[in-house]
């Protein structure tokens, strides 16, 4: 089943917000799964091999480079700060509402205080 997996720089108080919020979405966060620890690019490959969406704060993994995108993961980059549970929250429920979770996968999805750019890397 696909789903959203929140990265560890991400507030772990998301994972319950989100849950309530979207009840028919997978969604897991990095400090309280057996990815805890794991390096970006470790948890990058586990959301490949899982059909998960990534929601960082971390720009790295926007990096085509380092990450690539694929048809079986995408990433939510937000890109608000300072960072906190609301405000995080907040954007990611925009980019909830505004696409399907499907549409997230092979997508670049950048999300900010007052617009979300999209940008399909890989093909479904």
């Amino acid at each position: 089943m696909s789903g959203i997996l929140f990265d560890q720089n991400v507030p772990v108080e998301l994972l319950l917000l989100t849950s309530n919020r979207f009840p028919n979405i997978s969604v897991l966060h990095v400090a309280s799964s057996e990815l805890k620890g794991f390096s970006d690019r470790e948890i990058f490959s586990w959301a490949c091999d899982n059909a998960h969406c990534i929601v960082t704060f971390d720009s790295d993994f926007a990096d085509r480079r380092a990450f690539n995108i694929t048809a079986e993961t995408g990433v939510v980059l937000i890109r608000i700060s300072p960072a906190n549970a609301t405000i995080a929250f907040e954007a990611i429920s925009r980019v909830l509402i505004a696409f399907e979770l499907k549409q997230l996968f092979g997508a670049l999805t950048v999300v900010d205080k007052s617009k979300i750019r999209h940008r399909r890397i890989a093909e479904q």
